[in-house]
């Protein structure tokens, strides 16, 4: 699908995109739940490439999110998300990585998107956020890099669900962020997140917690700032009931 942008529904037959190796250009790829649609739903989606080293996914949008997760039950693994440096990268353009977000950014939804797994991923040179969600819940990201983003490597928010603090059971184990230009990784009003063996190595500020966010434990957490500010951060960790378990900064 050379260029152009590729919608997977839970309605379809066969719900799962499955690239071998080499590069494959396009515009935006929206995983999307037949909730939303006419037809019945056909479980667990999957968006599965040959590894990060063999499957390169090179959006060409300079606005547009690569790839949209609007459901969930949500399964991406093998594969790096790149950008084609011709009409998007972080100087260029305004798109994010990977999202999860049940409408579109600009409007964000206050329906929490549950049970979303992503296993050796790399999301690179993207214009904004690296990976970025809205309300997640039963989310597990397993050998994940966001590296030389234009906006955070991990954004997670819950700040949509009316009012409340939301995003329970969220793992990150074995995940990097490198040399983007806002936080490595960033939390805020999520209830629970567990983040084992996260780097965070050369962003703007390294790791932050919001104090309307709780239960967020770091657990052997390498963390290093950029330095170019004597105001940046290695780790604020604001919310209630968190914590750090063994640290290096």
């Amino acid at each position: 699908f050379l260029n152009q942008s590729v919608r997977l529904s839970s309605r379809d037959r066969r719900p799962r995109l499955e690239f071998g190796t080499g590069k494959i250009l396009f515009s935006s790829v929206v995983v999307s739940d037949a909730g939303t649609e006419t037809g019945n739903s056909h479980g667990r989606m999957e968006v599965v490439g040959s590894g990060q080293i063999n499957t390169q996914l090179i959006c060409t949008s300079a606005t547009e999110d690569a790839i949209k997760i609007q459901a969930g039950r949500v399964r991406m693994k093998g594969f790096t998300l790149d950008s084609d440096l011709s009409s998007r990268s972080k100087t260029m353009g305004a798109g994010r990585g990977i999202v999860v977000d049940k409408t579109d950014g600009s409007n964000p939804d206050s329906t929490t998107i549950a049970d979303i797994t992503l296993n050796d991923v790399a999301i690179q040179q993207q214009p904004s956020d690296g990976f970025s969600a809205i309300n997640p819940e039963l989310f597990t990201l397993i050998n994940v890099g966001a590296t030389n983003n234009g906006g955070h490597g991990f954004n997670f928010d819950g700040s949509n669900f009316g009012g409340g603090s939301k995003g329970i059971s969220n793992d990150l184990i074995n995940c990097r962020a490198r040399a983007n230009s806002g936080r490595g990784l960033t939390v805020n009003v999520v209830s629970e997140m567990t983040a084992t063996n996260f780097q965070s190595l050369e962003n703007d500020d390294a790791i932050e917690i919001f104090s309307n966010g709780r239960n967020t434990v770091l657990i052997n957490a390498d963390v290093e700032p950029d330095g170019s500010l004597s105001s940046d951060v290695g780790i604020s960790l604001q919310g209630i009931n968190s914590k750090v378990i063994n640290g290096l900064v």
